[in-house]
C-alpha cells in the first residue's frame, strides 16, 4: 500500500510541471481570444474606421449615382444638356441622370392629366393613359432638354422641351391629344403651335379628347 502511494505522487511530481505549463497557456490563450473579441466588439459598437470607410464610401458613391437636386441647387448652365431619363413620372413630367445628379424633368407648355392620387388631388381621367404613353416614348432613353426663359418651376423642376433624336417629345403628346397647352406660359417659343396642335387634336377627338 505504501509503495501504491508513493508511485501515485511520483507520477503527480512528474505530471505537475507539464499540467500547470499547459494550464498557463491555455489562459493565455483564452486571455488573448476574449481581448481580441472584446476590441473587435468595440470597435463595431463605435462604427470602428473600416466600417466607417466602407459606409461612407457606399454612401459617397450612392450619393454620386442618384443625388436629388433640391430647391437651392442650381439649375445646369446653358442653352441645353443631354441627360439620361432614369424614371418616368407621369404624362408630363420624367427623372434624369446629369453629371451624377437626378433632375425632375417637367416638360415646358405642356399639361398632362393627373395619374397619381395624393391628399390634394385624385386620379385624372386619362392620367395613365398619358403617362404610359410618356413611357413608350422616353423611358430609358437618352434626351436634350432645352430651356427656354425661367428654368425651374416653384417645386424645384426643370423646365424643358424633351428631344428625343429628332422627335419633340411635348409636341408629340399634344398632337396625340395626350396633353393640353399649360396657358401660364405664353412667351414660350412654341406656345402659338401647340395652341394649333391642341385645337386640332380636340377636332379630330384623339386621346383624352375623345
Amino acid at each position: 500500500m505504501a509503495r501504491v502511494r508513493e508511485q501515485e505522487q511520483r507520477d503527480q511530481q512528474s505530471a505537475g510541471p507539464s499540467t500547470v505549463t499547459a494550464g498557463l497557456l491555455g489562459a493565455f490563450f483564452l486571455g488573448l481570444f476574449i481581448g481580441i473579441g472584446a476590441t473587435v466588439l468595440a470597435t463595431l459598437a463605435d462604427g470602428g474606421p473600416v466600417l466607417v470607410e466602407s459606409r461612407r464610401t457606399l454612401v459617397r458613391e450612392a450619393s454620386v449615382k442618384t443625388q436629388a437636386a433640391d430647391w437651392n441647387l442650381a439649375p445646369p448652365g446653358g442653352k441645353e444638356i443631354t441627360a439620361q431619363v432614369v424614371r418616368v413620372v407621369d404624362g408630363d413630367t420624367i427623372q434624369v441622370l446629369f453629371e451624377g445628379t437626378r433632375w425632375k424633368i417637367r416638360y415646358l407648355g405642356i399639361d398632362t392629366p393627373e395619374s397619381h392620387a395624393s391628399s390634394k388631388r385624385s386620379v385624372e381621367r386619362y392620367g395613365k393613359e398619358a403617362s404610359l404613353r410618356n413611357a413608350e416614348l422616353v423611358r430609358d432613353k437618352t434626351v436634350r432638354l432645352v430651356f427656354d426663359g425661367r428654368r425651374k418651376d416653384r417645386f424645384g423642376r426643370l423646365l424643358c422641351y424633351v428631344w428625343v433624336g429628332e422627335q419633340l417629345i411635348n409636341r408629340t403628346l399634344l398632337a396625340e391629344g395626350w396633353a393640353r397647352v399649360y396657358r401660364k406660359a405664353p412667351k414660350i417659343r412654341y406656345y402659338q403651335e401647340f395652341c394649333d396642335l391642341e385645337r386640332t387634336a380636340r377636332r379630330r377627338r384623339v386621346g383624352l379628347w375623345r
